[in-house]
């Protein structure tokens, strides 16, 4: 686990974070702005994205939703006095940061080299759902547009870390889900009455560290930015399950890298199905232990899952 700034106490942690999600709905609107603004004949261009691999196979929506999501970030890094390290490739420590961090980038001074770092680490997915927004493998001049249509904007902070050295490839691989301690989905489509729909177009997680020592626990709402009624500026709190029942959770598969000709390993479509195959079938996934009597069953109703 990654240690926040030393001088982070938990009032300056949690204002910090309630920066983070501000800026996270202030991205997921101005992703959604600009890539519904763009013309549907435009929608299929292939073009280099900026944190989307593979080369050269990333639709327009990508590049211009990243585009408007730097834009944001380049306002919270100023806000927080740090530098926005959105990771693109962990496995090689690659990040593009926002702004980029020098040895020379002192406040007020550029010849005075900088003693500590202020930075944080930052996942972001500007088009999660990019074949249905531009397509995929378009025959040119054609769109293939029939879908619902439901694509989000994703984006993860870390707290704020500081050091004065930077080791990104040692700290990026390290990095772990508990890291994370803001987090936010808005749906991508716009709604003419968003009070109207029966789930929230927006979901904010934020961690909220516990009180004389007891631990914290992340609390999600629905984003709804509203401060003149005196409410909460994130709206009001939803509650999910915590994946601790098996009957309460959902195992959620999405298997289409496998089937990406351009991208996919070899073996992956094996893999995929067999996986699909042990998902769906609920006697291989629950097993209850019991003893039969007679014409009763006597069990310990604990869900087991099998590896």
């Amino acid at each position: 686990m990654l240690e926040a700034a030393s001088g982070g106490h938990k009032l300056e942690a949690a204002a910090s974070r309630a920066v983070c999600a501000k800026a996270a709905l202030s991205v997921g609107k101005a992703v959604q702005r600009a890539v519904h603004a763009i013309p549907y004949h435009k929608r299929g261009e292939r073009v280099p994205s900026a944190i989307k691999p593979p080369p050269n196979m990333s639709a327009l929506a990508d590049l211009v939703g990243e585009e408007e999501a730097f834009k944001v970030l380049a306002h919270l890094a100023d806000e927080l006095d740090c530098e926005v390290r959105v990771v693109v490739d962990p496995s090689s420590g690659l990040y593009r940061g926002v702004p980029p961090m020098t040895e020379a980038t002192e406040a007020g001074d550029p010849e005075k080299p900088r003693a500590v770092y202020r930075y944080l680490y930052c996942y972001l997915d500007a088009v999660d759902g990019t074949v249905k927004v531009g397509g995929l493998n378009n025959e040119r001049g054609r769109l293939r547009a029939a879908n619902d249509g439901s694509w989000a904007v994703g984006i993860a902070f870390t707290d704020v870390i500081e050091g004065r050295s930077s080791e990104p490839l040692t700290e990026i691989m390290a990095l772990q889900l508990g890291d994370f301690k803001v987090s936010a989905i808005i749906d991508g489509a716009l709604t003419l009455q968003p009070h109207a729909l029966s789930y929230p177009a927006v979901a904010v997680a934020i961690w909220e560290d516990g009180v004389d020592g007891s631990h914290g626990r992340f609390v999600t709402r629905d984003g709804q930015y509203d401060v003149k009624e005196g409410g909460s500026v994130f709206g009001r709190q939803v509650f999910t399950s915590t994946n601790e029942v098996l009957s309460q959770s959902f195992a959620y598969l999405d298997s289409f890298q496998a089937f990406d000709r351009t991208s996919a390993q070899k073996g992956d479509e094996k893999l995929a199905t067999e996986l699909y195959a042990q998902l769906i079938n609920r006697t291989i996934i629950i097993r209850y232990v019991g003893m039969k009597v007679g014409h009763l069953m006597s069990f310990d109703p604990t869900p087991t899952l099998q590896h």
